[in-house]
């Protein structure tokens, strides 16, 4: 019987702690060394480390559009830092996947503080790492790429929420509404490591599959 459920895991020089890992497991192994992509077999794909955790999703999408599960779960290699009680089998059940189809795509969906749709404002490592370059600046506003690659109505900043750590399932329906071009339009903002594009992304996650 075929998994409905997929999962999707970031790798960057570590084994991952997720136990137990589904046999159809799609591993995404980030090395410095590589300028491109080498799909070794059907579960294991090493990429550039272009991106962080947010590159894999429009590439993983972009790769299997025409072949996608009825749900896809992406997470970093370490998901208990986001949520302790992170396991596989959680979303398997039918109830949780349909709260999780009514209410966004993971119930670890928070509200946090917007800082408006001008230029991030970052604190704590990532001012850190923006003010010594190693976190490259965005070519555009949030604004602008918001309404460059995301294309919806602007939601209401004081209700907006995101995935932190971009820990999320998805349904195949949810995917499907956008065509392939979409998400090789996402895909095309990740020229780098570390880039203000991957924080667009989380921030924009929820409303590329749902409404405002």
């Amino acid at each position: 019987m075929k998994d409905n459920l997929q999962l999707v895991v970031t790798l960057y020089n570590e084994v991952t702690p997720i136990n137990p890992l589904p046999s159809n497991t799609i591993f995404y192994d980030k090395k410095d060394s590589l300028t491109e992509t080498l799909i070794l077999d059907n579960n294991y794909i090493r990429v550039p480390n272009i991106g962080k955790d947010a590159y894999t999703i429009p590439h993983y999408i972009t790769t299997f559009y025409d072949n996608l599960p009825d749900y896809v779960l992406f997470s970093q290699s370490d998901p208990y830092f986001h949520d302790p009680e992170f396991h596989v089998d959680k979303f398997r059940n039918k109830e949780f996947l349909g709260v999780c189809e009514r209410r966004g795509n993971w119930c670890g969906s928070i509200h946090l503080p917007f800082h408006g749709w001008d230029r991030l404002i970052h604190h704590n490592k990532w001012l850190k790492e923006f003010e010594s370059g190693e976190l490259k600046s965005a070519k555009l506003t949030y604004g602008e790429y918001w309404d460059t690659y995301i294309k919806k109505p602007r939601p209401d900043p004081e209700t907006m929420i995101w995935y932190h750590g971009i820990i999320f399932v998805v349904s195949k329906n949810k995917i499907l509404q956008h065509p392939k071009e979409y998400y090789q339009a996402l895909l095309s903002t990740f020229d780098c490591k570390n880039s203000e594009e991957i924080h667009y992304l989380e921030r924009s996650i929820h409303y590329i599959f749902n409404e405002a």
